[in-house]
């Protein structure tokens, strides 16, 4: 499996995470505001998923990606490269 494959999958299983987490979170009655927060180190991955008019180029990452994908869509992620968050650390 290439890096860009692994990084896919590994976008899918904290996506799913994240959101039984957040689904244990609201029985529980535990308020959650804003989206969460997911950190990618591959630029693809992370451009892939978050622009919607990005195409895919193997149809076997295609149950990673479209899972991802549709967390972004709906709000409940947000996925950011590690280099544009030590850009935003900077500032600061």
């Amino acid at each position: 499996m290439s890096n860009y494959g692994a990084e896919l999958v590994a976008a899918r299983i904290a996506t799913d995470m994240v959101i039984e987490m957040r689904y244990i979170l609201r029985m529980l009655g535990v308020p959650i505001d804003g989206p969460a927060l997911m950190l990618g180190d591959n630029n693809s991955v992370v451009l892939n998923t978050s622009v919607p008019s990005s195409m895919l180029k193997k149809k076997h990452h295609a149950y990673a990606y479209h899972q991802v994908r549709e967390a972004i869509a709906g709000k409940d992620h947000k996925i950011l490269c590690t280099s544009e968050v030590k850009q935003i650390m900077r500032m600061y």
